[in-house]
């Protein structure tokens, strides 16, 4: 495979010069005489590239604001684009890179630095680096900047740590717990970490959230915490996730883009796996829930997660690989155990180790090692759409004691086959537990409980990815807020309560807003207070605006927004915002609420706010998309400027969609956007792919008035090499193009109403006609 590539010659072992043919994408080359079957031969292509389009970015030439820094990005096919290769990922092989660069610089690559050579002459630097052990063409890297570099060692493998300079400090405070997730995971599988080094590098601009190259991990720019920052969030999560990949990706990679679920499921779960270790079940369990809204939407719902219909790569990389091959990690683990299922990933690591395997290769290693048929398993949770959708109904009868459960699967599909447990506990130390194999749409059960239900804890162990609706008593939905023993039983009781906002259910979720031990369940009843949009919850939130947690604070502020136009909420607000906040995430909610409530920004009382450096320019973000209130076309033009490429890319993306929330709030006419228009459609040509990404997404937002638009943007849908631009482009084209439709259809009503009208008249003036004597 070869992209904008230019080839000079190609040589075989001989060596002689072979003959080639070179289309937009492939490389075709003749040999003179048939190559002998298991026989070795060497192949020497001379090529050169100048300026690719995509694989190899050279950021100064992108981005005013960048500093000079090269890095690749090569998943999940466009490293063709600066060399020649089989770009698959069935296909894997060992891999050399030799750097020459100017003094001063540093280089990291896949693999083992075999040597570093001052060239004096020409006060250049040549890097040799060698990656022995095989992988495929999407994980060979090349990064090229200044850094400072913090190395130690786990065991006696270097542990490596490239930073933007001024930022060692940082280190620690994020990374610091890299060697002792190397030692779980590589504990946690029975296979010890399989390369050579383990290095990350925080890259400035960079396309991905995190890039598991082999031995050698690519992060975008905000992964470094500082201390403030440090209340808010940690990378703890893409750390693990990366480095799980090491193992499930890179060291076993799938075979076919269709099963991409085994490289992103798998390190998705390493993310849960390192929170159930780190944090502990409730770190975990909230990690899933989260995870679990995500498997249940989108792309998920209509299509399979093993699907071989896919356009283009890109469009495998989504719901249904991340959170979806996630939960199905984990399904697959609790219905099996741990210890077959550790068991059974150490012998899938092992057979496929240095080579690719597809989602078949997974289940015949469970059943081999099982002597379990896993068929139905895959063909639920991997080969169709969606998920169980549950009504369970709970009652007791006092004469015979017993407990009757209805289970009924709602979803229109055919059953899905799945165990399912419910645990019903009363009075003392009375329980009784239902443990069933469901595979029928309707069952019902009866259990001998000697007193009526305290507590029902239906899948107590959450080990289900399904929507669950329960019907019981509203005694029992209070014991379970109050006293369940799983964040995920508490959370789905406070918004169950919360769907009525009946003021003695609202009393109760106060209380537990206050006393609940962990902070996600105290995050989703904020959540669940401002769905109720009444104001004894919104004066509920107001009380807990300063919760001693930070990420719970967020989420009451957050909350609020659902009362727009309350002067009780923007006068709380307002005095929130003057008093400030340890956290950026805080500071920079309350003004992106307060705007969405007040529905306006004072233009100067905001600009003032731009001052404020912070973790990813949370803070600043909040206030350009909040300009977009503003009734002023000072507003705009601050905007405008906001979007220029000396900004940081996520303050860029946040002035466009500020520009966009401008136009819808001052009702601006489409004559008057095409100054805009004509900016975000110039920014489509960036060679940066954020920057084109975030242009098409603010262009579809905008849809009828940037119509102009649309010629390029068919272009970027259909041509562009980034994957993203491309499905970005694609949904701005999509958006744009209803909304003419959409006005279209306006305007002919419009005037069929007004031929309608007219006729009527005409009718009227012949009655009256008709009527004179």
């Amino acid at each position: 495979d070869v992209s904008e590539v230019r080839l000079v010659s190609i040589k075989s072992e001989a060596p002689e010069l072979l003959q080639f043919d070179r289309s937009d994408e492939s490389l075709t080359v003749y040999f003179p005489n048939a190559l002998n079957s298991q026989t070795d031969y060497q192949l020497e292509i001379d090529y050169s590239v100048k300026k690719p389009a995509a694989g190899l970015y050279f950021t100064a030439s992108t981005e005013a604001a960048d500093p000079d820094l090269v890095w690749t990005q090569g998943e999940p096919e466009t490293n063709r684009y600066w060399f020649p290769c089989f770009d698959h990922p069935h296909e894997r092989q060992s891999t050399e890179v030799i750097i020459t660069t100017q003094a001063g610089y540093s280089v990291l690559s896949n693999g083992k630095l075999l040597s570093k050579t001052d060239l004096e002459e020409t006060e250049q630097v040549r890097f040799h680096w060698k990656q022995d052990a095989s992988h495929v063409s999407y994980l060979v890297t090349l990064v090229v900047g200044k850094f400072e570099i913090v190395e130690e060692l786990w065991k006696d493998t270097p542990v490596q740590y490239y930073v933007p300079p001024k930022r060692a400090e940082d280190v620690a405070r994020t990374f610091g717990r890299t060697t002792e997730m190397i030692e779980f995971f590589s504990s946690k599988f029975g296979i010890e970490y399989p390369w050579e080094k383990y290095a990350q590098v925080v890259l400035y601009n960079f396309t991905s959230g995190g890039m598991e190259n082999t031995s050698a991990t690519s992060l975008h720019d905000g992964t470094l915490i500082d201390a403030r920052a440090e209340l808010d969030t940690s990378s703890d999560w893409l750390i693990a996730h990366e480095l799980g990949h090491q193992w499930w990706g890179d060291l076993v990679t799938c075979k076919d883009w269709s099963h991409i679920w085994l490289n992103e499921g798998f390190a998705s779960y390493c993310e849960v796996l390192w929170d159930e270790h780190h944090q502990g079940a409730d770190e975990r369990d909230y990690h899933l829930f989260q995870e679990s809204g995500r498997a249940r939407s989108g792309s998920a719902l209509t299509q399979p997660i093993v699907d071989r219909r896919y356009e283009h790569p890109t469009r495998m990389f989504d719901v249904r690989a991340y959170p979806k091959g996630c939960w199905v990690v984990h399904m697959l683990r609790r219905e099996v155990g741990d210890e077959d299922f550790f068991r059974c990933i150490n012998r899938y690591g092992i057979e496929y180790s240095f080579n690719t395997a597809e989602t078949d290769d997974l289940r015949k290693v469970f059943e081999r090692l099982l002597g379990l048929s896993m068929e139905r398993f895959f063909y639920d949770w991997t080969e169709r759409p969606g998920h169980p959708e549950l009504k369970i109904k709970t009652s007791y009868n006092n004469a015979n004691s017993q407990v009757r459960i209805e289970v009924e699967q709602t979803q229109q599909w055919e059953p899905f086959h799945f165990p399912l447990k419910i645990e019903v506990r009363g009075k003392g130390e009375e329980k009784a537990v239902l443990d069933e194999f469901i595979t029928d749409k309707q069952a019902v059960y009866f259990l001998n409980l000697p007193s009526a239900p305290q507590l029902v804890r239906v899948d107590p162990d959450y080990s289900l990815l399904a929507v669950i609706e329960e019907d019981k008593s509203r005694a029992l939905w209070k014991t379970q807020l109050e006293s369940a023993p799983s964040i995920v039983e508490r959370i789905r009781a406070a918004e169950h309560l919360a769907s009525s906002a009946a003021s003695e259910n609202l009393k109760l979720l106060k209380d537990a807003l206050t006393n609940d031990p962990f902070y996600g369940v105290q995050i989703e009843i904020a959540k669940a207070l401002g769905k109720t949009k009444v104001p004894e919850a919104r004066d509920i939130l107001i009380a807990a605006i300063d919760h001693p947690h930070p990420k719970t604070r967020n989420a009451v502020v957050g909350a609020l927004t659902q009362f727009e136009n309350d002067t009780t909420v923007i006068e709380a607000l307002e005095k929130k915002l003057e008093a400030g906040d340890d956290s950026y995430n805080v500071v920079a909610k309350t003004i992106s609420t307060l705007a969405t409530v007040r529905q306006n920004a004072p233009l100067y009382k905001t600009i003032e706010l731009l001052d404020r450096d912070s973790h990813r320019d949370v803070i600043r973000r909040a206030v350009l998309e909040s300009l977009g209130y503003c009734h002023d076309q000072r507003a705009l033009d601050l905007l405008l400027q906001w979007t220029g490429p000396d900004r940081y890319h996520a303050s860029r993306r946040a002035a466009m969609d500020g520009i966009v929330r401008y136009i819808e709030e001052n009702d601006m006419p489409v004559s008057q956007q095409k100054q805009i228009v004509t900016r975000f459609t110039e920014y489509l040509n960036s060679p940066s792919p954020l920057t084109r990404r975030s242009a098409s997404a603010a262009l579809g937002k905008i849809g009828e008035g940037a119509r102009s638009s649309l010629d390029k943007l068919r272009q970027l849908a259909n041509e562009d090499p980034d994957g993203w631009t491309r499905i970005s482009a694609e949904a701005a084209v999509k958006q744009i193009t209803e909304a003419n439709d959409s006005r279209s259809e306006i305007k002919t009503l419009r005037d069929d109403i007004e031929k309608l009208r007219k006729q009527q008249e005409d009718l009227g003036k012949r009655v009256d006609e008709f009527d004179q004597p």
